[in-house]
């Protein structure tokens, strides 16, 4: 269970308070953080203030009274990502075109067989067909 710190309602900031948040701030933004986290910091480095008085003092009151130039503000950087060849992954895929092609072909074959099935096909699709009978005849299915 978190400990719960009494925050007193009213109680007026100290220099060294508004000095702490000013210094604090210019470090998160340095840093490249956002307000919110930086307010989450300092209220962890000063118990007895909420996130939202330091974001009110910051908002209200010191950047009114001080420069906001004094901030530097850290240039983003953006992600470099580096280029890794995987020469298994190359080798896998190599031979992948061909191999969809030949798919490609025998779907075809296989559509083309439903679509116009011959007539050995038909002819075994009325009687049954035991496929490994001993005597190679088909034999007609009993109606059960």
């Amino acid at each position: 269970m978190p400990e719960t710190v009494e925050r007193s309602p009213g109680r007026n900031w100290t220099e060294e308070e508004k000095d702490l948040v000013w210094e604090q701030i210019i470090k998160g933004k340095q840093d490249g953080l956002p307000l919110t986290e930086c307010f989450r910091r300092i209220s962890k480095l000063l118990p007895h203030r909420s996130e939202a008085a330091i974001g009110m003092l910051y908002y209200n009151v010191l950047r009114k009274e001080r420069d906001e130039q004094e901030i530097p503000v850290a240039p983003i950087k953006p992600a470099r990502r580096e280029l890794k060849i995987d020469t298994e992954l190359i080798e896998a895929f190599q031979g992948l075109p061909e191999y969809i092609s030949k798919l490609h072909k025998r779907l075809d074959q296989l559509e083309q067989r439903i679509n116009q099935p011959s007539h050995e096909a038909v002819a075994g699709g009325r009687v049954g067909n035991c496929g490994g009978c001993a005597d190679g005849n088909p034999k007609k299915l009993s109606a059960a």
